[in-house]
C-alpha cells in the first residue's frame, strides 16, 4: 500500500502511466486499466477519484526556487552539456522522468504543472 491511504499503489500507478512514457503499454492498454479500477467516466476522462490522484501527484501550485531554477534551466540550455546537466537537475528536484521509448529527460506531472503554472503567471 502506498503513503497515501486513500489511493492503493494500482491506482496511483494507473494514473502517473497515463500521462507519462514509464511502460511500454499501449494507449488502449492504459485506458482499459483506468477503466478497470473505475478511474475514468467516459474515454480519457479522469472520475474525481482519478483527479484526486492526478492532483495528488502534481502536488502543490506553488514552486521552489530549485525547481524554478530547473525549469528554467531546461528550457534555456543550449550546449549538448548544458543540456545533460539541466536534464539531470530536472531529475535530482524530481520534476522529469526519462522516457522508455526515447532514454530522453521528460516533464513528470509536477513539472508539466509547474511550468505551465509559471508560464501563465509570466503573460
Amino acid at each position: 500500500m502506498s503513503e497515501h491511504s486513500d489511493f492503493t499503489d494500482e491506482e496511483i500507478h494507473a494514473v502517473r502511466e497515463r500521462f507519462e512514457e514509464t511502460t511500454m503499454a499501449t494507449t488502449e492498454e492504459k485506458n482499459a486499466r483506468l477503466v478497470k479500477l473505475r478511474l475514468v467516466d467516459g474515454p480519457g476522462r479522469l472520475n474525481s477519484r482519478g483527479k484526486a490522484i492526478l492532483t495528488m501527484l502534481q502536488g502543490p501550485r506553488t514552486a521552489t526556487k530549485a525547481e524554478i531554477a530547473a525549469l528554467i534551466r531546461h528550457y534555456t540550455a543550449k550546449t549538448d552539456k548544458e543540456k545533460a546537466a539541466a536534464n539531470q537537475e530536472l531529475l535530482d528536484v524530481n520534476l522529469g522522468y526519462v522516457s522508455i521509448y526515447h532514454g530522453y529527460v521528460w516533464l513528470n506531472l509536477r513539472g508539466e504543472m509547474l511550468w505551465h503554472h509559471e508560464m501563465m503567471r509570466s503573460r
